[in-house]
């Protein structure tokens, strides 16, 4: 699979100290990586051929002493092959696909918890 993609393009971010107290009092958020994979109907400057993707991650890690959460994404477009649906996709393509984000979300949190914690950044294994 060909795939031409556009720059990674990040939503929001957010990093944030746990507040034990308040989980307690309040609940511990809950833990998401949720990926999304939707086709972008009829894009004209594309050929019709080929297939356009939008690609998102929103998600909220819990880590020891601190939660990271946003939304990043990102446009593929599928060079030479026709996609109608989203799970027309095997597994290892849509991997293929979110793995810029995924890695996205790990320089993201490694960077920040590096500058916030004054120690080395945190990575995280997806």
């Amino acid at each position: 699979m060909e795939i031409v993609r556009d720059k990674e393009f990040v939503q929001f971010f957010s990093y944030n100290a746990r507040n034990f107290a308040f989980e307690e009092e309040n609940g511990t958020p809950e833990q998401k990586v949720q990926i999304q994979i939707n086709v972008i109907p009829d894009v004209p400057e594309y050929s019709e051929e080929n297939t356009v993707l939008g690609a998102s991650v929103e998600f909220v890690i819990l880590l020891d002493n601190f939660i990271v959460s946003g939304y990043v994404m990102q446009n593929n477009v599928i060079q030479n092959r026709k996609v109608n649906e989203g799970n027309e996709l095997t597994q290892e393509e849509m991997d293929e696909i979110a793995r810029p984000l995924l890695n996205m979300i790990t320089r993201l949190t490694r960077e920040v918890s590096e500058v916030a914690l004054d120690e080395p950044g945190v990575n995280l294994k997806f």
